[in-house]
């Protein structure tokens, strides 16, 4: 199997993972605002993660068991309409603290005490959006932050860089037909979530919808 440029094995030996998940959280109602928030905090034992092995001298990816980890942090959430709902807008934050925390020797065999952060994980995620609606127009856009990742699994030297990416649309309701006009990566930010594989750049597309 290929996956992001890469080859997935099968692990025979892969065992099921097992965890604790703690979470508590609240919703508030602010006149026209909702808010939400979380905390959360996950232990996992025999965690199933991919990772890189050298099989026939050539790293392909094979999940595997890694043996105690652990996942905590908070998320907000807001969302809120003025203006007689011709506005809305929503935020979201994410805080994520993931840590890999014993990890077993591959030489030794023992069970050694680590504390590193688990691969591919962002500490911080921030998104929002806002559309203003006037009659039959609409503008609108959506946009999301992703923090640096703190560590990889195979290229650790490359460089990383966090995710800024602005998408904007508008469009127009001429019933039967809705014409949008959207644009994609608008700031043309280049950026990667799988290593050495480029997300698609700054793109333009012009769609209508009939209603039957």
């Amino acid at each position: 199997t290929r996956a992001g440029g890469f080859t997935v094995i099968p692990n025979p030996n892969l065992g099921s993972e097992a965890a604790w998940s703690y979470e508590v959280g609240g919703q508030f109602v602010l006149s026209n605002l909702l808010l939400n928030s979380a905390l959360f905090w996950n232990d996992y034992d025999d965690l199933i993660e991919g990772d890189f092995v050298t099989k026939r001298s050539v790293s392909v990816i094979q999940f595997q068991n890694f043996n105690h980890a652990r996942i905590r942090g908070a998320e907000l959430e807001v969302n809120g309409s003025f203006w007689q709902r011709r506005l809305n807008f929503g935020l979201g934050y994410t805080y994520l603290d993931a840590r890999e925390l014993e990890r077993r020797n591959s030489q030794t065999g023992a069970n050694e005490k680590v504390d590193e952060p688990l691969a591919y994980r962002a500490k911080h995620l921030l998104s929002g959006n806002a559309t203003l609606t006037l009659g039959k127009f609409s503008l609108g856009f959506d946009s999301r932050y992703v923090g640096r990742i703190q560590r990889v699994r195979v290229y650790e030297d490359d460089l990383r860089v966090s995710q800024k990416v602005t998408n904007l649309r508008v469009s127009a309701r001429l019933n039967p037909v809705e014409i949008t006009l959207g644009a994609s990566n608008v700031f043309h930010y280049n950026y990667t979530q799988v290593e050495r594989n480029l997300e698609a750049p700054r793109s333009v597309a012009l769609t209508t919808a009939i209603a039957f």
